[in-house]
């Protein structure tokens, strides 16, 4: 039997909050345009906010600092093995978002992992603006649990 997408989110939310008990999440179904929202807000263990998502019926979406990125269709185990991956890799501090900034507003950011002594972007968020190698601020989100 296939799962509906809105049970594999709440079955994906649940088993991150399980792993990550530590932290204090709150789940709210039919929050604005999303159907299914887990928030976890700034607090010991964790230094940016960070929403999960589930909106347009089978995408599920990461939002932390400035960047929103998603990942679809949920029905595919390869999609919510990787959105999975990443959004424990981002609590735990394995991984990172680096944001670019011009003139005080974001133009792009990344989602990174490890790769050896470098960092490899696994998701890209691009705001419109027509010359986004001008950057003058560069901040990377890291968290650092403890």
């Amino acid at each position: 039997m296939r799962s509906e997408p809105r049970e594999i989110a709440e079955r994906v939310f649940e088993e991150i909050r399980a792993v990550h008990g530590a932290l204090e999440m709150s789940l709210a179904r039919e929050a604005g345009e999303a159907e299914l929202e887990l928030s976890i807000k700034v607090q010991p263990g964790l230094r940016f906010d960070v929403t999960l998502a589930l909106h347009n019926t089978d995408e599920l979406w990461l939002g932390a600092g400035e960047l929103w990125v998603s990942w679809f269709p949920c029905t595919s185990a390869e999609v919510v093995r990787q959105y999975r991956e990443a959004v424990d890799g981002l609590l735990s501090g394995r991984y990172r978002i680096v944001e670019y900034r011009r003139w005080g507003r974001l133009v792009k950011a990344f989602l990174q992992r490890p790769n050896g002594p470098d960092w490899q972007n696994i998701h890209r968020y691009y705001r419109s603006w027509p010359f986004v190698w001008l950057c003058t601020d560069v901040r990377a989100l890291h968290n650092l649990p403890g």
